[in-house]
């Protein structure tokens, strides 16, 4: 002891130092670490495989009508399940014969994208046989939604439930293990294809997690927040999306680059409604302002990152990433724009954004609304022209993938944009009026809705 006494009393400087320097080498390392990892996660692009490479260059002289279907035809099933003659919202259960038969249609509806987009990440082609399998499993699991709030409404006698939409959708979700059924029976054998159909439902969980789920109770939330929490919300958003965003470059690297044009459409078509949804709800215009600049940051870096890597096959990508998010920025708040604006004229009292509106606080909601529009369209045409200017043909790739991917890109428009709208339904009770003033029905949106059409 004696001994070691002495060493220490000889030695303490030197053992205190050697001690730092080891300490700095391992903080260096971790740095280094977390530093080559925040790299691969910003810098780090993938390819498209040279098969879908080829397909793209095929389809490069394709007809533009696939953008006009895109443009057009999501805006009908719209328009049919938000104006069709419900009974008041306020009636007893027996008296809603008509919305629960509409219901099973409509939750077959926005089930549907489950299995289009399930096999479009397996890179599973859709045969007849499957096809048929598909819509009948959306049809089973639309019946079983609606007939769980049928069961509800009539054991708890309160028309409509309490977050009615997201009960239709656990029970209708039951059905999800069902889909394994409606894969071809040779790749439900093959053991490496369980590993793909593992990471594709893990995209299917998220995306319901974070779109179907968290934003519509997030946009809830904000419209019933003060303006600095609105921009404290404004940040959780955006955090969503870059985890969603973070999950398709992991499963790109499971799946293969040649899922993500569905992976991306799907993520940025549920992230622009969320946002229209939001700003519908009342949104500080401090908050808009930021999601906008950010929008356009983000835009600023993938062209950055995209000129200044050096393989084409990585440009490609990037561009293609890109071009499509750009698409559906720019479409999605031109259809909720004219959706809202029909609807307020030919049926107002079925959408509580519409109908508890006054005339200047609508017109206030179009007019974010269509800056929305027009700051994404600016956007759009400035990448445009520097990608042009670079000597790249954006358009012709556009093209490409729209004409490769067009069914499940109308498939998934179509129904999220249906599931949003349904979102906002007199009969679904998804604003929440239960938890401040008791469990109660919509009426007032309805009398809201007569009382507006006979002011008009």
């Amino acid at each position: 002891m004696t001994e070691f006494i002495t060493h220490l009393s000889a030695s303490w400087q030197a053992d205190a130092a050697k001690q730092q320097r080891r300490a700095a080498k391992v903080a260096r390392a971790l740095g280094a670490l977390t530093i080559d990892e925040a790299r691969d996660y910003l810098f780090t692009w993938d390819a498209f495989s040279p098969p879908y490479q080829e397909r793209l260059a095929a389809a490069g002289s394709a007809a533009p009508w696939p953008a006009a279907l895109l443009v057009t035809l999501p805006l009908l099933p719209a328009f049919a399940f938000m104006a069709f003659p419900y009974a008041q919202a306020s009636d007893s259960w027996e008296k809603q014969g008509a919305f629960f038969g509409v219901l099973i249609v409509a939750q077959a509806f926005m089930f549907y994208p489950y299995p289009v987009l399930l096999l479009s990440l397996l890179g599973v082609v859709r045969m007849r046989k499957i096809n048929i399998m598909s819509v009948a499993w959306a049809f089973l699991a639309g019946a079983t939604a609606s007939a769980t709030v049928f069961v509800g409404a009539v054991i708890f006698q309160v028309v409509p439930l309490p977050l009615q939409l997201m009960i239709a959708g656990v029970g209708g979700g039951g059905q999800m293990g069902w889909l394994w059924w409606v894969l071809p029976a040779e790749l439900r054998r093959d053991p490496a294809f369980r590993w793909r159909l593992l990471f594709a439902c893990m995209a299917l969980a998220m995306a319901m997690g974070v779109f179907t789920c968290g934003f519509l109770l997030l946009n809830i939330v904000l419209a019933k927040a003060s303006p600095l929490l609105q921009l404290a919300l404004t940040v959780v958003y955006l955090v969503c999306k870059l985890l969603f965003e973070r999950l398709g470059i992991l499963l790109s690297k499971r799946l293969g680059a040649d899922i993500m044009p569905s992976f991306i459409y799907m993520g940025s078509a549920c992230y622009e409604m969320n946002l229209c949804v939001a700003l519908a709800g009342g949104v500080h215009p401090g908050a808009f302002a930021m999601l906008l600049g950010i929008d356009a940051v983000e835009n600023i870096f993938h062209l950055v990152s995209m000129l200044r890597n050096p393989s084409p096959k990585v440009q490609q990508f990037i561009m293609a990433h890109t071009l499509l998010r750009e698409f559906v920025e720019v479409l999605v708040p031109a259809q909720f724009l004219l959706l809202l604006t029909v609807l307020r004229h030919i049926q107002p009292r079925y959408n509580n954004l519409v109908c508890s509106l006054s005339d200047e606080a609508f017109r206030s909601l179009q007019l974010a609304l269509a800056m929305d529009v027009a700051v994404e369209a600016v956007v759009c045409l400035l990448v445009q022209v520097v990608l042009l200017y670079k000597g790249f043909t954006p358009l012709t790739l556009l093209r490409s993938i729209l004409a490769l991917h067009w069914p499940d890109f109308l498939v998934m428009h179509s129904c999220l944009t249906c599931f949003y709208l349904w979102s906002q339904h007199s009969h679904m009770s998804m604003d929440l009026s239960w938890t401040f003033a008791g469990l109660q029905s919509e009426s007032a949106i309805w009398e809201c809705g007569l009382q507006w059409r006979s002011e008009h």
